[in-house]
């Protein structure tokens, strides 16, 4: 129905988003949870709204990773490719720099903050924050080279997200 079409709607919102940068996969995958979770309704009910959300994203991003794939022999960008020692951790804080600390710490405020509200700034600033702080964790594990501040995109809505509620 509608209400299932509006879900692979915003599933396509979050696949524009995950084109924008392939490891904002952790913000797209912590608002998908935050959103499902706090729906409230049945588990079909929520299985339903989550498979139309991953298709909706799917349906968008599927074309490039197979593209990528098919010319380059890797799921990622080439340059993403290059810059990740994924599956191999290491610790690379010098690869956040000031803006990767100060976009951890407006993640984890946004964490705070999310939970003294309530509805859809709740579940947004939950979404935001938890999954700024896992692409942070990401790039301060498996990316070995300097990350320039558009890697912190997502980190710097969240900051001007959290700083309109103020």
């Amino acid at each position: 129905g509608a209400a299932l079409r509006a879900w692979a709607a915003g599933g396509g919102a979050l696949g524009v988003l995950l084109l924008a940068r392939l490891d904002n996969v952790f913000v797209v995958a912590s608002l998908a949870v935050a959103t499902l979770v706090a729906s409230g309704s049945t588990r079909a009910a929520q299985a339903r709204r989550a498979t139309a959300l991953t298709l909706g994203c799917m349906a968008v991003v599927l074309p490039y990773i197979v593209h990528l794939r098919l010319s380059f022999g890797h799921f990622v960008p080439v340059s993403g490719a290059i810059k990740s020692r994924f599956p191999v951790p290491g610790l690379h804080g010098d690869t956040l720099g000031t803006p990767g600390l100060l976009v951890v710490l407006g993640a984890l405020a946004s964490l705070g903050v999310a939970l003294r509200l309530q509805g859809r700034a709740r579940v947004v600033l939950l979404g935001l924050g938890a999954g700024v702080l896992l692409q942070s964790m990401y790039m301060f594990l498996f990316v070995h080279d300097n990350v320039l501040t558009w890697a912190f995109v997502a980190g710097i809505v969240n900051a001007a997200l959290l700083a309109s509620l103020a």
